[in-house]
């Protein structure tokens, strides 16, 4: 189903798409100039090894796939994808959780992947936990931090100076939709 804005119907309402997704998607899209994308699963068993990026086009209503990054990117662990700098990005960390890098499509015709940033995350101890970037705003990222201990907190990380703030006096349950919600809201014209 897909929200219309009123120019194919005249009222705002949803809208069933005929088209079948040929995967199993994980958590909530993205969405970028007109496109909407998904990690899509093979298995709906296994939603460990991402099998590709499933893309809907809003105009034609067609599903479609991303060819991921070649080199360095894994499947096995792809955390999520963002939306950054108006262009789709694809967020994967590295085997042993010491790095998460990256990867931004710059040209989304010929699939040209580049990987924009890589974060060092040596400093948290991320055996057992995990971090999740929520937002990127003026050359920072804005992260949940889930530890060992299942201790959450928030993290500002600066990519000019490489280095990690954390936010005090906020706990990340106050704050995990902070980045869906921010990203929804629209002007009235007021």
């Amino acid at each position: 189903m897909r929200w219309t804005d009123g120019c194919c119907l005249k009222d705002h309402s949803w809208k069933v798409v005929s088209a079948k997704c040929p995967y199993y998607l994980r958590s909530w899209g993205v969405l970028v100039d007109a496109m909407f994308y998904w990690i899509g699963y093979g298995d709906m068993y296994n939603d460990v090894k991402i099998d590709a990026i499933v893309s809907l086009d809003l105009g034609t209503e067609e599903f479609g796939t991303v060819v991921l990054p070649e080199g360095w990117f894994h499947p096995d662990r792809a955390l999520l994808l963002m939306e950054m700098k108006e262009m789709l990005c694809l967020v994967d960390l590295s085997e042993y959780h010491s790095t998460m890098d990256f990867w931004m499509l710059k040209d989304s015709k010929k699939y040209m992947w580049v990987k924009e940033y890589r974060i060092d995350l040596g400093m948290f101890n991320l055996n057992r936990g995990f971090i999740t970037p929520m937002d990127h705003k003026e050359g920072k990222f804005f992260m949940k931090v889930k530890n060992v201990n299942s201790e959450s907190h928030l993290e500002w990380y600066d990519v000019e100076n490489k280095c990690f703030m954390r936010i005090d006096n906020l706990t990340s349950r106050q704050w995990i939709w902070f980045g869906l919600c921010s990203n929804g809201l629209f002007s009235l014209g007021c």
